[in-house]
């Protein structure tokens, strides 16, 4: 894997095509959850640019995620990333806190609960997706391509002429 997809706004890629380049502005646990220490001290950096395989797995259409990419960030622009520093970065399994995982495990789609406010994120089942999501985390030299839906953590600032639309 040499290049990743990240999705953004129109008005979020005038703002990168003016400053020159894509930063990281996710930290590595903005979601709630507790982290092991084996997963904290993968962390090399505060923030993170999130992205996904390219070209893109099915397991992201299959798990009901790339809905949720797509309203999160508009989807109006995406945008191929090269990795310029896979030491640094890491992969999670975000099908873990999937509708098709919900539906799976307990019959119900938990994540549109939580997303149209039914639910507490803090509900337990949740909690346990969640945590199976945050303690999937590898570093990105280990990942062996084995994730349904592979979120792609890369702790660099990209340049914008190493980016292209697509």
């Amino acid at each position: 894997m040499e290049k990743v997809v990240h999705y953004t706004s129109k008005e979020n890629w005038e703002r990168i095509q003016e400053s020159g380049f894509l930063l990281p502005k996710t930290g590595p646990n903005d979601c709630c959850g507790e982290l092991s220490d084996r997963v904290k001290n993968m962390f090399k950096a505060d923030s993170y640019l999130v992205c996904m395989p390219r070209p893109l797995d099915n397991g992201w259409v299959e798990s009901g995620l790339m809905d949720y990419v797509l309203k999160y960030t508009t989807g109006e622009v995406a945008l191929s990333v090269p990795i310029l520093d896979r030491k640094k970065s890491f992969v999670r399994e975000h099908a873990h806190g999937s509708s098709k995982r919900f539906m799976e495990l307990w019959g119900e789609d938990l994540f549109k609960e939580v997303e149209e406010g039914r639910l507490d994120s803090n509900d337990s089942r949740v909690l346990e997706g969640e945590n199976k999501y945050l303690e999937s985390t590898v570093p990105l030299d280990e990942y062996d391509g084995s994730y349904l839906a592979p979120e792609i953590w890369l702790a660099q600032t990209t340049p914008v002429d190493k980016l292209t639309r697509i």
